[in-house]
């Protein structure tokens, strides 16, 4: 029997060197090391990128610091979240500020939409938002009234969902949103030169990732490519933003990009309703105003199914209407229009002259539907149709939020009851007229809803005289609005081609060259109205000068510059207890101004107050001696003053002092020289 091999131990392969457990735990590590180094990466990119401020800072709200107080400041570089292209001005909020540490008597209200909402053509006083808070603020003294505007021009209800997401964070009392005008050409929207896509959970998330700034390395890194390689839509040099938004010419009603839109829409309005009721802050929406009576469809397009010979049908009847009624037969031409409307329904200047037609007979009632119609069937898309005001209603009234009928405001307020030229410039942004109608409709839901305060504690509404009067809006405010549409229409689609046409100003008219000087950035909203002002003051045109400082008051409070001014004006007509009262809200600003104390010495000595009127004086040459910005004549006539002051009150030595430091600093003044000679 052979005898049992002893077993040998296993020898270790040279290609198995390595325990299985140990070459296991490497596969690991070298797993992990595979994913986390890519990871690392773009972690560190991402920090490298924020240390580096790549991108600027596109956060919706800042933090600052003014006076010692910590602000909130609304960021005018957020519009770069949603334009990419580069080809022109991105639109910017206004710096607006509001406390950090919001009082308890503080009534805050957040405004969100697009361009109406933002209050173009218009800024700052001539605002909804600021008529709006002026209304309030008269009706409720005792409280602070905060509208902050958040609108932003040429943007959609996807900047309004991305912005309400970050602005319940911010103790918003309320939310008030004009939106949906913007939905096919603002910033996403599906005729958009900024299009994404058609799919909202693509957009959503393209919004959320744009925190990021390796998503905005990559974004930006793309639209250089493009502009490399590719052509734009069109020249952009010289045009609107109106324009340049536009990538779809034509998007006819019920069309699938229409359908697409409508349905986001819809989709985001419901969210944004979503978002402010989980978070339990109440809202306040509109429907949507437009020019319906006085501005023709862009573009008319022709049901797509119609045939040749139906078209040259239709075409007879509708040239015949055209001819009756330039001719003034104004029935026989609806006729006509209605022949050729009953053939295809689609074509919106067709609908448009039915409007005319009947108006022209004092139908105003069927001649509405069909204005409204038109409207609705105009192919370039920048006015809403009216479906977008039901969407607004119904979504509104499900969701359990006030909807103010704001279609139905400007309708009973208009000739004929149709919307028109009298409340809107051009095809959708009011006049000031309109949006003081529009604040004044805002309020009174409020008001109806118990915003605020219960219903029965509202004070009564003032006139809309005495509100006007507090808005401060002036006719530089207004100047500037109506170059800015006079701009606007000079281009595509008022105008053919893409280039706008020159807009001429009158030469004659001092405030409008006021304005256009400022429309083109060559100088500050403050100092327009600070010109505007002295050109009032040359003409003595006092409550005008004083109306452009208080405009100034108003938005700066904190400047002392036009409480000066205005004290300058009363101390002039020698109203001497109102030039005080100014004077001594300009110190209270600037307590070191050697102008300020120098004016309130003058009022001083005009009162006959000569003791009170040399210490200001004194100190206007103390300051001055530290921050030297008195003129030597200045200065002279102030140390003559002042010796004037000693020789009344008996102080002949501090008198002859003084006489002569004012020859000294102003040689040629013989009224000092004079009273020297007294005194030898």
């Amino acid at each position: 029997m052979a005898p049992k091999s002893k077993k040998q131990p296993e020898k270790k392969s040279k290609d198995n060197p390595v325990p299985s457990e140990l070459n296991t735990a490497r596969k690991v590590i070298f797993s992990v090391t595979l994913v986390l180094v890519p990871v690392l990466f773009f972690v560190f990119l991402e920090a490298g990128l924020r240390i580096f401020h790549y991108g600027g800072n596109l956060d919706l709200i800042l933090k600052k610091n003014y006076g010692g107080r910590e602000y909130y400041q609304l960021n005018p570089d957020v519009g770069r979240r949603y334009f990419t292209g580069g080809q022109i001005a991105v639109p910017q909020l206004f710096e607006e500020v509001f406390p950090v540490h919001k009082s308890s008597n503080t009534y805050r209200i957040f405004l969100l939409g697009g361009s109406t909402a933002a209050g173009f053509p218009f800024e700052l006083n001539a605002r909804v938002s600021s008529l709006l808070e002026d209304r309030l603020q008269v009706l409720f003294p005792e409280k602070t009234i905060e509208v902050v505007n958040f609108g932003l021009s040429a943007v959609n209800s996807y900047t309004v969902l991305d912005f309400i997401q970050e602005l319940v964070h911010y103790q918003p009392d309320l939310f008030l949103i004009y939106m949906g005008h913007n939905e096919f050409y603002g910033a996403l929207g599906v005729g958009s030169t900024e299009y994404l896509g058609r799919n909202r959970t693509v957009i959503k998330t393209y919004l959320k990732l744009e925190h990021f700034k390796t998503f905005l390395l990559l974004r930006n890194g793309i639209a250089g490519l493009q502009s490399l390689f590719h052509a734009g839509p069109k020249e952009t040099s010289g045009e609107t933003l109106m324009a340049y938004v536009v990538r779809k010419k034509e998007i006819p009603y019920d069309s699938p990009d229409y359908k697409t839109a409508r349905d986001n829409f819809k989709a985001n309005l419901k969210e944004i309703l979503e978002i402010a009721k989980r978070h339990k802050i109440p809202a306040v929406t509109s429907t949507l105003v437009c020019n319906l009576k006085d501005l023709k469809p862009f573009v008319s397009v022709f049901y797509p199914k119609i045939n040749k010979t139906e078209k040259e049908e239709w075409s007879r009847y509708y040239h015949n209407g055209t001819v009756y009624f330039k001719q003034g037969k104004f029935g026989e031409a609806f006729r006509q229009f209605l022949t050729a409307y009953q053939m295809d329904s689609t074509y919106a200047d067709c609908a448009f002259l039915m409007g005319k037609s009947l108006l022209f007979q004092n139908k105003n009632r069927t001649a509405r539907y069909y204005f409204r119609r038109a409207a609705d069937l105009d192919a370039l898309r920048f006015r809403a149709s009216a479906e977008f005001n039901r969407i607004i209603s119904d979504v509104s009234h499900q969701m359990g939020v006030p909807v103010v009928k704001m279609d139905s405001v400007f309708n009973a307020s208009s000739p004929h009851k149709i919307t028109g030229n009298g409340l809107i410039f051009e095809h959708l942004h009011p006049n000031f007229k309109g949006y003081f109608l529009m604040a004044k409709a805002f309020a009174q839901e409020l008001r109806k809803e118990s915003f605020i305060a219960p219903e029965s504690e509202w004070k009564a509404a003032l006139p809309d005289s005495e509100i006007r009067q507090v808005s401060h809006v002036t006719p530089l405010d207004l100047k500037i609005g109506a170059l800015r549409i006079r701009k606007l229409m000079s281009g595509w689609p008022f105008k053919s081609g893409f280039e706008r046409g020159e807009v001429l100003i009158n030469p004659n008219d001092p405030i409008e060259k006021i304005a256009w000087i400022y429309d083109n950035h060559r100088i500050s909203w403050n100092q327009a109205h600070f010109e505007a002002a002295s050109y009032y003051e040359n003409q003595k045109k006092w409550r005008q000068a004083i109306d452009d400082y208080q405009a100034v008051i108003k938005i700066r409070p904190d400047d002392y510059f036009p409480f000066l001014k205005i004290g300058n004006i009363y101390l002039h007509r020698q109203k001497f207890d109102l030039a005080l009262q100014y004077y001594r809200e300009a110190q209270r600003r600037n307590t070191a101004s050697p102008f300020v104390y120098a004016k309130l010495a003058t009022v001083y000595l005009a009162k006959r107050e000569g003791e009170a009127g040399y210490r200001f004086f004194q100190k206007a040459i103390e300051y001055d001696s530290k921050r030297p910005v008195l003129k030597p004549q200045e200065k002279g006539i102030i140390f003559y003053y002042m010796g004037l002051i000693d020789m009344q009150r008996g102080r002949p030595d501090n008198a002859r002092t003084e006489l002569n430091l004012s020859v000294q600093n102003f040689p040629g003044y013989g009224k000092a020289a004079a009273l020297l000679e007294k005194l030898k």
